[in-house]
């Protein structure tokens, strides 16, 4: 068995070579720093394989054609979980004067009137409804856009607003096939998603769109899959 877990904090006022971003006021880099795209709090990775107590040498079934058959046979899993990362929220420029004379960057943001997250967490999808629906996913009645000639107070990513996160099981069965002399052979069945959990995303972070707040429920991650594989060794 493996365990490893990390809880960190990451801040930064820019993005790094995959998350590129214009400051909000390029007269005040410091203004833009906040909890950064790539935090996740918590990291989550388990993995474990247990081989079963039957077979030849083994505590039950350890002889006969049962042995054969129950024998070699061992279980295995590896655990996933990621926090979501935090969102930002954008806001039009009112007029291309607070962009061109009033030092204003690539990317304006809202002001914040209220609280963002309408439930803890903010994880409130609803699931099951027509193809293509959209859900709230946290408050847009908390933020207002941006008026002229100003700048926005909201955080440039926002640690109470975050992705869906990562929850996933990959699964395992393998049998090791006694072989004459110095072959070897195994059987490994493999479930990747095995419980098939969906990973949502599409969620909208404009304040200008009717639909801000809300998150399509359009599958991020991989659907279960399965594969099976037979492997000699010589």
């Amino acid at each position: 068995m493996l365990f490893a877990y990390t809880h960190s904090k990451m801040l930064d006022n820019v993005g790094d070579y995959f998350y590129s971003a214009g400051f909000q006021d390029n007269y005040c880099p410091s203004c833009d720093r906040s909890i950064s795209q790539q935090d996740l709090p918590d990291v989550i990775r388990l993995s474990a394989q247990y081989e079963l107590p039957f077979g030849h040498g083994k505590p039950f079934a350890n002889h006969g054609a049962l042995a054969e058959t129950v024998g070699g046979w061992s279980l295995g899993s590896f655990f996933t979980y990621d926090d979501g990362a935090p969102v930002q929220v954008t806001s039009p420029a009112n007029s291309t004067n607070s962009v061109n004379v009033f030092g204003g960057g690539t990317t304006i943001r809202p002001d914040i009137t209220g609280v963002p997250t309408s439930v803890p967490g903010g994880r409130h999808i609803t699931i099951g409804g027509p193809v293509g629906t959209l859900s709230e996913y946290f408050n847009p009645a908390a933020f207002t856009a941006t008026p002229a000639f100003t700048f926005g107070n909201a955080r440039r990513y926002l640690d109470s607003v975050r992705l869906p996160g990562t929850l996933n099981f990959d699964m395992l069965a393998e049998k090791q096939i006694p072989l004459p002399e110095r072959l070897a052979m195994t059987f490994r069945f493999e479930a990747f998603n095995a419980f098939n959990r969906v990973q949502f995303t599409g969620l909208n972070t404009s304040v200008s769109s009717s639909s801000f707040g809300y998150i399509l429920p359009t599958q991020a991650n991989s659907p279960r899959s399965l594969q099976a594989s037979l492997r000699l060794a010589f």
